[in-house]
């Protein structure tokens, strides 16, 4: 298997990230508050996923997607001129759910009762 779409997918996400810390990506849609969380990329390196979240409430993640994708030309240009390929990758973007899951399933286990008190202290068999 290569590594190749995992070292790719990595500088794509850099670079990506890079802009929007920078400010270069002026569309108001946008939140600020936008982090990419990950790229996969396909096989044959022709298109790219790129995964991000947002924080804050459900509309900022489909005016986040709508801008986004109105930038994807400025974006693929960008990366033209910095990643040394044949071809650049096709870019679509998707919203990263997996921090929304994370956060349900701590909010599930902070409601569970307290099972310490009934499970041996890690480390208490070493006392012998």
């Amino acid at each position: 298997m290569s590594h190749r779409p995992v070292r790719l997918g990595g500088v794509i996400q850099r670079e990506l990230t890079t802009l929007l810390q920078r400010g270069k990506l002026k569309d108001p849609r946008i939140s600020a508050l936008t982090t990419f969380t990950g790229v996969e990329l396909s096989k044959d390196l022709s298109h790219a996923t790129v995964y991000f979240s947002v924080m804050g409430q459900e509309e900022r993640v489909s005016e986040t997607e709508a801008g986004l994708v109105a930038a994807r030309g400025f974006l693929q240009r960008h990366l033209a001129r910095v990643l040394e390929v044949r071809s650049v990758p096709a870019l679509r973007f998707a919203y990263d759910t997996s921090l929304d899951r994370g956060a349900r399933m701590e909010e599930i286990l902070s409601g569970l009762p307290e099972l310490s008190s009934s499970a041996p202290a890690a480390g208490a068999d070493d006392e012998e």
